[in-house]
């Protein structure tokens, strides 16, 4: 057990592959040296006596699922057995209380988001997700780094598993961080996304699209500025557009992925340049589905009612509401105002749409993931 005399043994060892382990082992270092009056080496990889390791692999090579982690003593050391590094820090907090406490056993367990599948509901062709992750230039609400919350946005892809995802916010540190968690999908959860136009111009595009490619083929893609939007040092004002063939179902599917500036003189451009490329996707793809999702930014519902208008498309929110598939009706901002949407063009059937509510998806973003299920 460590005692304050004996603190100064230890040193801490995180792995840094696939996942960068590095800032847990930070954080513990500074409640362990608060505690026992220790300087703490912390160090990268290797065998060590007297350690305190954090990692995905336990003794054994097995990975920790994400969003999930155990302690136990192992001889002179303890291992912290965590999915990313949320779970980490979490870990590590576990095992600061345990040895302040004084406890004489060093052992715990926590899943920290249920890793339970949801599937498709019956009957059900496509999920169709948006998500606004929070770039890491807007932080608020207290909520921490992209290194911690990008096991968080993972976990909920691993959990609901969308076929197509509209993503907002995704600057240039979730371009740099989020995909090795892509990577622990595909390797350990079977759900292989590729994250197109994640950069656009050599600037990240924070307004950027996830598909799994088991599933749809590409037939084209791009990202249209709208025409009021100068900004050079990164995408945000933007439409960017992919066109797949399901191979599924063999029908060709688009996703328009945007986020509007919330200025009601800027609407009425932001609706009629995404209702002009609708158009032209489906004047050029006869019977073509698309998706339009996005954090369309229409505070007090300025334009909600005109972009329906404007463009003919459907909320699947609404849509679900009236065929009674509707889950829950919750904004998944800090008002009652829905800003975030899934519409669409064509006679699809919603079967189920629903906000993600659940804590660490609070801590994820100021704005829950909504998705809802298809019948194409």
């Amino acid at each position: 057990m460590i005692t304050k005399e004996n603190a100064k043994k230890y040193i801490i060892v995180y792995e840094s592959t696939p996942i960068d382990l590095s800032l847990a082992a930070s954080h513990l270092k500074k409640e362990f040296d608060a505690l026992y009056g220790t300087d703490t080496e912390c160090v990268c990889d290797g065998s060590h006596r007297n350690a305190i390791m954090i990692g995905r692999s336990d003794s054994e090579g097995n990975k920790a699922p994400l969003m999930s982690y155990s302690i136990k003593s192992e001889g002179e050391s303890i291992r912290l057995h965590c999915g990313g590094v949320y779970s980490a820090v979490c870990a590590a907090d576990r095992l600061i209380r345990l040895l302040s406490e004084g406890c004489p056993e060093i052992s715990a367990s926590e899943v920290l988001l249920s890793p339970d599948r949801l599937p498709l509901t019956e009957g059900s062709d496509l999920r169709v997700m948006t998500s606004n992750i929070l770039a890491e230039r807007w932080l608020c609400g207290g909520r921490p780094k992209i290194e911690i919350r990008a096991e968080i946005y993972a976990a909920h892809l691993a959990k609901y598993a969308p076929e197509l995802v509209g993503v907002q916010e995704t600057d240039m540190p979730w371009v740099e961080i989020f995909p090795a968690y892509l990577d622990v999908l595909r390797d350990e959860y079977g759900i292989d996304y590729s994250w197109d136009q994640n950069t656009v111009d050599d600037v990240a595009n924070l307004t950027s699209i996830l598909y799994q490619k088991k599933r749809f083929s590409m037939k084209e893609h791009g990202m249209r500025d709208f025409s009021y939007f100068t900004h050079v040092k990164y995408k945000l004002r933007v439409l960017t557009f992919a066109v797949f063939k399901d191979e599924q179902t063999g029908k060709t599917v688009a996703l328009v992925n945007t986020h509007w500036s919330g200025n009601k003189e800027n609407s009425v451009l932001e609706i009629k340049e995404e209702n002009a490329l609708v158009r032209d996707l489906e004047a050029r793809y006869e019977g073509i589905t698309v998706f339009c999702t996005g954090d369309f930014n229409m505070h007090g519902n300025l334009a909600f009612e005109p972009m329906k208008q404007g463009t003919g498309l459907v909320d699947a929110r609404e849509a679900a509401e009236e065929s009674g598939t509707l889950v829950n009706r919750l904004s998944g901002i800090g008002s009652d105002i829905y800003i975030d949407h899934v519409f669409f063009n064509t006679q699809v059937k919603v079967t189920r749409y629903e906000t993600v509510d659940d804590p660490p998806a609070h801590l994820l973003s100021d704005h829950l993931p909504q998705y809802g299920d298809f019948t194409l």
